[in-house]
């Protein structure tokens, strides 16, 4: 860069040019500061979160309230749904089994799908099964579940979380459940196991009790029944949960299916009437573990035995069970002990059970029931305070000193374009080697007694 030619003699035309070229300097230095303080005073900074999290970005401005910025500048990655993988959701009843997904646009099939903490509002239970096998007095519930949120449409594959098995200590294994470390008696899982426990002591006590006969195809004689199995169908419009298909099997291989609970007419009432109990406590708990028992008003009541002790009163039957056509069946849960038939005992010791649950109401985003996942979150953490300081000072000064030089050279291109008083002459005769202040004399111009002077050649 050419420096300038001449002494800059002349003195500042306003006497206090100094103190405001300073004052214009230390407001550059303070802005560059505080832009720097929002461009590099935090790190980027990932972790692992249980709730989902998804922020717009922070505006420059909101960059220096510090409080702001880290609280509001969260973004969690979805996690990713596979087919096979078992979930749980914030209630914690029942491990769900991972049918089917689907594009909640298309419905076309997935093997993935992206999860990002949707409320499973709109769920509903589709088919409930019931398999016992009489020669190790096994009974297995398990039911279709299909859930559909904006970003998600998911079939569920939901087990039974008690299991109905004769010989078992208290006829049920579920530990888990049933503890009493930080009161988890009251949660809704304890409270479902509870009530599932008590009625499925009837099942066992009511089922067992005598296998029910079934016509041989290669013999005479009549055999007992082997196993038997039902279908429910939660979805009827009258809210009856009537079976649609029933079958029974024979040790020899014969079988019978039928319509409805024709195939089991034999079944001791009893029997009959603690499986249609379990099948609607068991349909009424998976709605609340996925949350989708929200009362919506007037048009719609709710008649969740879990969650209103009316219908429970009312779906609930116990006048089949009033017999001695039951095994003598013990057991306990939840800090209460059974005797059969325990569906009476149900119904009048609802306080006891810890019923009913709380059901969410519509808006209660709060409790709503989600898949428990843990997300990948991002979120702007302020700096330590050294490396804070250093890198503020480091690219303030860099700013800085890269717009002084760019104003240096813009004032003396600036300078040497419109002075008056300095080493440059604007007429278009000045010699352009030498910037002369005066243009050359032509020669009829020489004054009296000056002498020609012609420049020496080089050969």
């Amino acid at each position: 860069m050419p420096a300038l030619e001449y002494a800059i003699t002349r003195p500042y035309p306003w006497r206090w040019t100094t103190v405001a070229v300073g004052f214009a300097a230390g407001v550059v230095l303070v802005g560059l500061s505080i832009f720097n303080f929002a461009a590099v005073g935090y790190n980027r900074q990932s972790s692992y979160r249980d709730v989902f999290e998804s922020n717009a970005d922070v505006e420059w401005k909101n960059k220096l309230n510090t409080g702001y910025t880290q609280s509001r500048s969260v973004d969690c990655d979805p996690t990713s749904l596979v087919l096979g993988g078992i979930y749980r959701t914030n209630n914690a009843i029942f491990a769900l089994n991972t049918e089917s997904l689907r594009d909640p646009t298309t419905s076309a099939p997935l093997g993935s799908a992206n999860y990002s903490g949707d409320a499973l509002d709109s769920c509903r239970v589709n088919r409930i099964y019931m398999m016992a096998e009489f020669a190790t007095h096994d009974v297995k519930w398990h039911a279709q579940v299909a859930c559909k949120a904006p970003q998600l449409f998911v079939n569920f594959t939901v087990e039974s979380i008690v299991t109905l098995r004769a010989g078992v200590t208290n006829g049920i294994v579920n530990t888990d459940t049933l503890g009493t470390i930080d009161n988890e008696q009251n949660r809704p899982e304890a409270i479902a196991t509870s009530v599932l426990y008590a009625l499925g002591l009837d099942v066992l006590a009511g089922l067992f009790f005598r296998a029910p006969p079934i016509q041989s195809t290669t013999t005479t004689t009549n055999s007992f029944a082997s196993s038997l199995w039902a279908e429910w169908d939660p979805l009827a419009a009258d809210g009856s949960l009537p079976i649609v298909l029933s079958g029974i099997a024979a040790p020899d291989g014969t079988y019978h299916l039928g319509p409805g609970s024709g195939a089991l007419s034999d079944l001791l009432p009893p029997s009959r009437r603690a499986l249609q109990n379990y099948a609607i406590a068991l349909r009424d708990a998976i709605l609340v573990d996925v949350g989708s028992t929200v009362y919506t008003g007037p048009g719609r009541a709710d008649n969740n035995i879990l969650t209103n002790i009316t219908a429970l009163q009312t779906r609930i039957q116990t006048s089949d069970l009033l017999s001695t056509y039951m095994s003598a069946t013990n057991g306990s849960a939840n800090g209460l002990k059974f005797t059969i038939p325990v569906a009476p005992f149900l119904l009048s010791h609802t306080t006891d059970f810890r019923l009913p649950i709380a059901a969410r109401k519509l808006g209660d985003d709060a409790n709503a029931a989600r898949l428990v996942q843990r997300y990948l979150c991002h979120s702007m953490v302020l700096k330590p305070p050294a490396t804070l300081v250093v890198d503020v000072i480091v690219a303030t000064i860099s700013m800085f000193m890269v717009a002084w030089g760019i104003a240096q050279i813009g004032l003396m291109y600036f300078a040497k374009e419109h002075t008056t008083n300095g080493n440059y002459c604007a007429c278009p005769t000045c010699d352009s080697y030498a910037h002369g202040l005066v243009p050359r004399a032509h020669k009829d111009d020489a004054t009296p007694g000056e002498k020609d002077f012609q420049p020496a050649e080089y050969a």
